[in-house]
């Protein structure tokens, strides 16, 4: 997997283990299912555009708390 693919699921991972949550609750959160973060996390998939749209929401939220601490790659499938 080429570095650029690598750093999608560790940066989904990272910002899931951030907010203390389990895959479900992730997922939960971002209105999808638990099947589907266990896909971008394992690098299967890309997350949508709607996918995406919601994770960059919870990134805001997270970086007013914690300013600058999370920077959303280029997370969309192709």
């Amino acid at each position: 997997m080429p570095a650029a693919t690598q750093a999608i699921p560790q940066f989904l991972r990272s910002l899931r283990k951030h907010l203390r949550l389990s895959q479900e609750k992730f997922a939960a959160r971002l209105g999808i299912t638990f099947p589907t973060i266990s896909r971008w996390e394992n690098g299967h998939i890309k997350p949508s555009l709607l996918g995406s749209e919601q994770v960059r929401k919870l990134v805001e939220e997270v970086n007013q708390e914690h300013p600058g601490l999370f920077t959303l790659p280029d997370i969309t499938e192709e």
